[in-house]
């Protein structure tokens, strides 16, 4: 994924507590009013679902439909957190759900030292890790926790 999804490893992934992001996740919505955050595992099946608004829910099939893609991209083995409410504002993932910020293994010495003035500004500490390679092997150093 990096290679595809972050300038051929010049970008950054943050790495989610996931308990700590479900929690946050689930006192974010209302189930019943079909309302809210939500994660998911993505599913690959090798046929498309077929999604009944008959016998699901807009909800159920707003989520089936977002964490649904086709079987190449099984490697990915990702999760998707969405939010199906109308709002008009940047949406803020808590930052006790963050346990790391990783740095990709083409990333430039001034693209790291960004990373850690970001992660630096917030009140809890997260820790950095920076990518290497070894012998065809790629490998996450820490380079602190800030």
């Amino acid at each position: 994924m990096w290679r595809k999804y972050a300038q051929s490893h010049t970008g950054f992934c943050v790495q989610f507590d996931f308990d700590r992001l479900n929690e946050w996740c689930q006192a974010k919505s209302s189930p019943g009013e079909g309302r809210g955050y939500f994660l998911s595992r993505v599913e690959y099946p090798s046929t498309p679902p077929v999604l009944s608004a008959s016998e699901l829910s807009s909800a159920q099939v707003f989520e089936k439909a977002v964490t649904t893609k086709r079987r190449k991209y099984r490697w990915e083995d990702e999760y998707r957190m969405v939010s199906n409410d109308v709002v008009h504002e940047a949406r803020q993932v808590p930052e006790e759900a963050i346990d790391s910020v990783a740095v990709g293994l083409g990333a430039s010495r001034s693209d790291l030292e960004k990373t850690i003035e970001i992660v630096d500004h917030y009140a809890r500490k997260i820790q950095v890790l920076k990518a290497s390679r070894a012998n065809d092997i790629v490998r996450f150093r820490e380079v602190g926790v800030f």
